[in-house]
């Protein structure tokens, strides 16, 4: 995560991330889908581990990171 927050404030990724973005906005949109309120989950609750998820949660799609991490370079 914290070379995805380097390049994200470098300017090279598509999106720009926060520790306070929604997580949803990263994920499949199945991820979502499942539970309607994993809506309010912050990528600061995953990484200090408070968001309530089970263990494992995904990835369902195998391309997610190429879909939402791609750089601009």
């Amino acid at each position: 995560m914290a070379k995805l927050f380097d390049l994200s404030d470098a300017g090279k990724l598509t999106k720009y991330i926060k520790m306070d973005d929604e997580a949803w906005q990263f994920l499949p949109s199945k991820w979502i889908k499942a539970e309607p309120e994993r809506k309010h989950i912050k990528i600061r609750n995953m990484l200090t581990m408070t968001s309530g998820l089970t263990p494992y949660d995904g990835p369902y799609e195998v391309d997610y990171e190429e879909k939402n991490f791609r750089s601009n370079s």
